[in-house]
């Protein structure tokens, strides 16, 4: 013989026993979900990180592929003046031709570090996408 009032299944047919099986479900959803947040925070938190470090590399490149450029339009200068000796000629072309491929890597690395900090690449998607009435879409 079964005693019911010991089965804390939902069919027992006891209101608390349902309620209290209600409110530790949803305690563990909460549980859960809190999680999940908090995982998704944690990687949104490093790609924010990245792409603050992105933006920081990408400014330094620009400054020294901008200096660079200064010196190569410096030399070209004074080569077209004709003050400057022919071993500074090749100087000239090397500054300009590696001061324009800086300048080029520094701008890709600081656009992709701005594109990185755009809110919709921050927004937690998976926990987002479970939240009714909430649009991720962007």
């Amino acid at each position: 013989m079964t005693d019911a009032s010991s089965d804390p299944s939902p069919r027992s047919g006891s209101a608390p026993l349902v309620a209290s099986q209600l409110l530790s479900d949803l305690a563990g959803l909460f549980r859960a979900e809190g999680s999940l947040l908090r995982a998704e925070f944690d990687d949104r938190v490093t790609q924010l990180q990245a792409a603050i470090a992105k933006i920081a590399v990408g400014i330094v490149v620009c400054i020294v592929g901008f200096t660079v450029l200064a010196n190569a339009v410096v030399i070209a200068v004074a080569e077209l003046i004709g003050e400057v000796d022919a071993t500074q000629d090749a100087i000239g072309w090397a500054s300009l031709i590696v001061g324009v491929i800086l300048a080029l890597i520094g701008a890709v690395v600081l656009k992709t570090g701005i594109d990185d900090l755009q809110p919709s690449a921050i927004v937690p998607e998976r926990t987002a996408e479970r939240v009714p009435g909430s649009d991720v879409s962007g």
